[in-house]
């Protein structure tokens, strides 16, 4: 079916990839999976973390308008924006922390080892 290469993307080894598309597709996968924990990392910190706090401004609506779940609920003296802040800061890290994983199979001369861990 139309959508049938989406599970193959996930189902398929690196062996297999390196096969059929080369290193480049390999490596280019394992970049979009290193993206994609990452984003599901902030996910989860913004969905447990900051839209509870949004919930407990008032400024925005009542509890089934969007507004009243974005930063703008917020009083703008609120101490609740500095978790927003501390947040912000450290998704920096974060991502430089797994991209940095991500880089570590790299070479810098073209030898690139995709199967080490």
């Amino acid at each position: 079916h139309f959508f049938a290469w989406i599970v193959k993307i996930f189902t398929l080894s690196d062996e297999k990839f390196l096969r059929k598309c080369g290193t480049d597709a390999v490596q280019y996968m394992k970049f979009q999976r290193h993206l994609i924990l990452f984003v599901f990392i902030m996910m989860i910190m913004c969905i447990c973390v900051i839209l509870p706090i949004n919930f407990q401004g008032d400024l925005q609506g009542d509890n089934s308008d969007f507004g009243h779940t974005t930063i703008s609920n917020l009083n703008g003296s609120a101490n609740w924006l500095w978790i927003h802040a501390i947040m912000t800061v450290l998704f920096f890290p974060l991502g430089v922390l797994i991209m940095r994983r991500f880089s570590v199979g790299l070479g810098l001369t073209g030898n690139v080892n995709l199967f080490a861990k």
